[in-house]
């Protein structure tokens, strides 16, 4: 669904459409990995929605899980219910993102998995990772010949080292920006 609106006064108009972010969580998912980035999504739609109650939400978020069920419990103990499955998954996705976590790090993701991230990837505008979801990414081949960020905790035998960033990674060149570490985002 496409639109023409002005958002703060601004008097240039732009595309107006929900994008579907999708965030990829496993068994003893770090807490602070899932909903961190998904607050800070879900934030932005809410003040969106206020400053344009007439528009659709900027983003829809849900919370996908890699395992055969949707229930699972987070590293901290707290039960998370998953919106789908891997499995289940369908429709378009702007951004997915992999939540680090102990089933990740352990090398528990069921290979099912790994296939099905590999076989969406192409179609995502934007794949990323926060924190160890990066092994996720690296086993699904998506990191192959790319600069990205890791820490020795996350690199595994497939994650070269690279220096602490926040890298915004394009087919063709790679970018740092920021302090922060780990959290690697693939944009065409």
């Amino acid at each position: 669904m496409k639109s023409t609106r002005v958002l703060n006064n601004d008097k240039s108009p732009f595309e107006s459409r929900t994008r579907r972010i999708v965030f990829v969580a496993g068994p003893g998912v770090e807490i602070l990995d899932l909903v961190g980035p998904l607050q800070v999504f879900a934030r932005a739609s809410e003040m969106h929605a206020r400053e344009n109650p007439e528009s659709p939400p900027i983003y829809s978020v849900e919370v996908v899980t890699v395992c055969l069920h949707r229930s699972l419990v987070a590293n901290c103990g707290l039960r998370i219910t998953a919106d789908k499955t891997f499995r289940e998954v369908r429709g378009k996705i702007d951004t997915l993102l992999v939540a680090g976590g102990d089933a990740i790090e352990q090398n528990e993701t069921k290979p099912e998995a790994v296939r099905w991230l590999k076989r969406i990837s192409p179609r995502i505008r934007r794949v990323g990772s926060v924190c160890t979801g990066a092994m996720l990414l690296a086993r699904a081949g998506l990191l192959d010949e790319r600069n990205h960020t890791s820490s020795a905790r996350e690199r595994g035998p497939s994650l070269p080292r690279t220096p602490p960033a926040v890298l915004f990674l394009s087919r063709d060149e790679t970018r740092e920006a920021g302090p922060a570490r780990s959290l690697a985002v693939l944009s065409p």
